[in-house]
Order: structure tokens, then sequence, then C-alpha cells
């Protein structure tokens, strides 16, 4: 899996270019910025900025042939449980698809199902979704909850799971996950293969709209790029209210094909054992449900693209800068002579 060799790339990067500059503020006040100094600095951003492609490009030419039909829907709103649902559907043998897997392997193994994405191609993308392995999706492909529910309704083999957050720290944790991707909404990181393609993934699905099935670019855009603002509020509150006056009717009309999951009101893995139906004696009802996805870890990552950024406008100033200095010393040199 690239992700952990793209975070160990990041870790890497970071270590070489601190542990450089402590030796280097050892020695007099005028080699703190040295050219072999910035040039390892430079090399380590650039490894960073590139990390995950660099990672994808050894997997990115595989082909997994074993087909899995969908099984199990997450239809919910990202950072109502999803990452602790995945975990809990993988603990009872499922294969899930999250968003945490799909955007470090963007340009490689996860590129076609991002491409369809992007494009707004329902069916493109539970196809390649099956074609990968995967049985179960989760926040990204929950997006399009509403075009697979018309597609499955009334398939008791395909199971969907809705969730319920209260609106206000609901949409509290949506703009401060959005505020980590913020940086590569802009240049110079608009430059970097990765960051493009996860802004344009990140505004596709921000955009679309399960109601009528398009995709608006710029409702997407608005909701990336000024996420706690008033009309992405209006946004958010009206597609709240919508959701569950659509999600209450379904789980009067098919309450065998799905259920309101609430891990903060105690459901575990009682309540997902009888939805996809598994014999109680054959489920872990005696073992916590897990409890991941903390919005902590992307808030580092949040500082940590921000930290590049102002390293890519920095740098090429100080070299331009360096450069400068000792042109004009050399023909200062040159007159004196």
């Amino acid at each position: 899996n690239s992700g952990p060799q793209s975070l160990t790339i990041i870790s890497t990067a970071v270590t070489i270019t601190h542990s450089h500059s402590l030796s280097l503020t050892r020695g007099p006040p005028h080699d703190y910025i040295t050219m072999k100094f910035l040039s390892i600095l430079l090399s380590s951003l650039l490894i960073a900025a590139s990390c995950v492609a660099a990672a994808d490009s050894a997997d990115g030419n595989e082909d997994n042939d074993t087909y899995q039909p969908l099984k199990v829907v997450f239809a919910g709103f990202g950072r109502t449980g999803s990452h602790s649902i995945a975990a809990g559907l993988d603990r009872l043998g499922y294969k899930s698809i999250h968003g945490s897997e799909i955007v470090p392997n963007i340009l490689g193994s996860h590129s076609k199902m991002a491409d369809y994405m992007i494009a707004g191609d329902v069916h493109g993308l539970l196809n390649e979704t099956a074609r990968m392995g995967y049985n179960a999706t989760m926040d990204c492909h929950a997006v399009y909850w509403g075009n697979m529910w018309e597609m499955h309704k009334g398939n008791n083999d395909v199971k969907f799971i809705f969730t319920k957050r209260s609106f206000e720290p609901w949409f509290n944790s949506i703009a401060s996950v959005r505020w980590t991707l913020m940086p590569i909404t802009r240049y110079p990181w608009r430059f970097v293969a990765w960051a493009d393609k996860v802004y344009r993934f990140s505004v596709s699905i921000s955009g679309y709209n399960w109601f009528n099935g398009n995709v608006n670019a710029t409702i997407g855009k608005e909701l990336v790029v000024n996420t706690s603002g008033e009309l992405s509020r209006k946004i958010h509150q009206y597609a709240y209210q919508q959701y569950f006056v659509k999600v209450d009717k379904i789980l009067k009309e098919y309450p065998k094909q799905a259920i309101m999951f609430e891990i903060r009101e105690g459901h575990g893995y009682r309540e997902l054992c009888e939805l996809v139906e598994i014999p109680l004696e054959d489920c872990p009802v005696d073992e916590p449900f897990p409890h991941v996805g903390s919005s902590t870890q992307m808030i580092r990552v949040g500082f940590f693209l921000r930290f590049v950024e102002i390293m890519m406008y920095l740098i090429p100033m100080i070299v331009v800068g360096l450069i400068y200095r000792r042109v004009g010393g050399a023909k200062k040199k040159q007159k004196s002579e």
C-alpha cells in the first residue's frame, strides 16, 4: 500500500532537512544558510510534494481480477463515523473502500476510480470498485448514495447504512477537514500532479448533487475553497435537512435493507451483524467497536502542507537572493582589481 510509503517518504525528508539544519547551526552564523543546505531542503520538499505520485508508481499498474459485487453501502455524510464503520465491516470480512485509501493513491492504483468520481460517472465508478475487489463503499462513494439506492432499492443483497450527527459539530468537523486540504487549492501546490488531481476530485464530489445526479463545479469550488462561509453553511444545512426527509422514508419502507447506525448511541457489531444477517453466535459482539478517524492527524497534515507551501515561495526567493549576492560580490571584486 503506497499510503504508508508516502508518509515514510515525507517523514524521512523532513528528518533529513531538520538534522542537517542542526548540524549547520553549530558553525559560524554565516554558515546557517548555504547553497548546500538549500539544495538539501529543496530536494526534501520536492520529495514531499511528489511523494504520493512516486509511491503510487510502484503499484499503479497492478491489476486485481478479484471481482466483488456490491454488498454494503455507507450512505451517511463524511465525518459521521465512516472510518469506524469501515473498520467494523473489515472485521466482519468485508473489504471496504474509504477516502483515506483513495486520496494517497489517486495517481496510481486508484486513479481510475478517482477519474470516474471527477466525471460523476456512477456506473463506471461502481464497476471499477467491484473490479478492484471492494464490496463495501464508504465516505467518498456515499456522495452517490442516491443513485446507488435507486439501483438497488428492494434488493436485500445490498445493505445501506445511514448515520446521524448533530448539524453544528458535523459542519465544524467537515470545515476542519477541508481546511486541511486548503493549500492544494492554490498555486504553487496545483503545479504538483497529485495535488491538482486531489483538488479536482474534491471539487467534483463536493459539487455532486444526489438529488439530480449532476456535478455543479461552481458549488463544488465554493464548498472546497470557502468551506466555513455563509453560502457553504446554507448549502450544507439544506442537504442535511433533505437527507433526513428521504432517509426516514427509506427506513420505514425498507427496514431489512437499511439501518440508522449511531456510534454515539452505542451501536456496534450487534447492529451491523443484524443488518448483514450474520448469526449472533458468529458476531464479535463482545469486542469493542472501532473508533478511528480522528481529525487531529488531518490537522497535522494541514500544517505540513502549509509549511511546504511557504517553502515553495521562500526557497526560490532565497536562492535568487544568494545568486544575486554572489554575482554582485564577484563584480565588485573585479572592479576593485
